[in-house]
């Protein structure tokens, strides 16, 4: 290096840098100098690993069951899948639309994660869908959520705590 040449630029778009998800780093991509989403920060060393370019759609609305054959709306359920490699506070998260529900956190100060490659069942009604299906572990199914989701046809959208569309099933 001459000291004058640059071998790679960072450059924030529109003068503001990208979203920031906990313990997801951002910079540049060895060789291609590509902006990118780090899943394995790497502070002194070279940047490498995992990469990603929608941090935020490690979790993604995997299966729906919107018509049981019970024709009961109570044995509904939504469940997200987390396909990252790092796990992920879903605490706040809400769906907005389909049916209406915020994620609560385990208790007051512990957040509700999604381990790596683990999943979250969302259900219509949980004392409903533990009946239904007893072998899914209670530690991963949440519920309780406001409306009922269409037999035919229904947009269902997840949004992070700060209102950003994580997945849209339509």
């Amino acid at each position: 290096p001459d000291g004058t040449t640059v071998a790679q630029e960072f450059v924030s778009s529109g003068g503001e840098y990208p979203q920031q998800y906990a313990d997801i780093a951002y910079g540049l991509a060895p060789i291609t100098g590509e902006e990118t989403y780090f899943l394995a920060p790497s502070p002194g060393a070279a940047n490498g690993g995992p990469t990603t370019d929608t941090p935020g759609r490690q979790v993604v609305i995997n299966e729906l069951m919107y018509h049981a054959s019970s024709e009961s709306a109570a044995e509904e359920y939504i469940e997200l899948l987390n396909t990252g490699t790092t796990g992920v506070d879903v605490t706040g998260w809400q769906f907005s639309r389909g049916v209406t529900y915020t994620i609560p956190g385990i208790d007051a100060s512990t957040p509700r994660v999604i381990p790596a490659g683990g999943y979250l069942v969302v259900a219509a009604d949980t004392t409903a869908f533990a009946a239904k299906y007893p072998a899914v572990s209670s530690a991963i199914v949440v519920g309780g959520w406001t409306g009922q989701l269409s037999d035919r046809y229904e947009a269902v959208e997840l949004e992070d705590a700060g209102g950003n569309r994580i997945d849209l099933v339509e």
